[in-house]
């Protein structure tokens, strides 16, 4: 993972991001050994059972998650966007951002229903207490015919904020399915994370989808990667033109 990239005198980190997708995975191929086959993931937190079943990841009997390494730190752009779809068995999982961790309760029928919080992965605890989505989550999942509810979250560097949705996918709800939204000040967030991905908080069967991560500019600025290299062979001109 690259701490610091720059070209010339002119550093990606304080150029318009790129907008747009930044990695994704739709699980399209099933194996028993997910860490073999889904390399650009990291597995390292969740060393049990990793498998792909119709189409859909799995971890099994372990209190962990999956991680992916973004491509640069601090992450590009003004806004990262993590979504996927979740779900299974009664133990409470979610996905993260750096060490934020937005987790629900699958089945849990409250009060709170679903029991949406916001805990700490670097050892600060409970940051928002469980809260009332609305509507009850279903659990049951079997690895081959997994319940999956959306998770979205993203953060805005500008305002320091975290904007949590998360949408019913419990059967029968499919065609109008309920949604909760949340907003959180982060207070100490600073544009940058190392780890973005899904995980539980006790042992027990997570199934994941269709995870994927978005980065964008506030202003939706993409500057092609040939300005890009023009505006470092720029600044490099100019500043050897200054020295003579």
């Amino acid at each position: 993972m690259a701490a610091f990239v720059s070209l010339g005198l002119v550093s990606l980190s304080v150029l318009p991001a790129q907008a747009g997708i930044l990695f994704e995975e739709t699980f399209d191929t099933n194996t028993t050994n997910a860490p073999a086959v889904y390399t650009n993931l990291d597995w390292s937190n969740s060393p049990n059972v990793n498998a792909v079943t119709v189409g859909v990841s799995r971890l099994h009997s372990y209190s962990g998650g999956v991680g992916y390494a973004t491509p640069l730190t601090p992450f590009p752009g003004d806004i990262i966007t993590v979504s996927a779809d979740i779900g299974g068995g009664s133990v409470n999982q979610g996905l993260f951002v750096g060490s934020l961790f937005v987790l629900y309760h699958p089945g849990y029928t409250g009060p709170p229903k679903g029991a949406l919080r916001i805990s700490s992965l670097s050892g600060g605890g409970t940051l928002v207490p469980n809260q009332d989505v609305g509507f009850v989550p279903a659990a049951g999942s079997t690895d081959s015919s997994p319940i999956l509810h959306h998770m979205e979250l993203s953060i805005t560097a500008a305002t320091r904020t975290l904007d949590i949705t998360f949408v019913d996918g419990s059967p029968g709800n499919t065609s109008s399915p309920y949604t909760y939204s949340y907003n959180y000040a982060v207070g100490d967030y600073t544009p940058g994370v190392s780890l973005v991905g899904w995980r539980r908080g006790t042992s027990g069967k997570m199934y994941c989808d269709n995870f994927r991560v978005e980065g964008a500019d506030a202003d939706g600025a993409i500057p092609e990667p040939g300005t890009l290299s023009l505006l470092a062979l720029g600044a490099g001109l100019l500043a050897r033109r200054r020295r003579e």
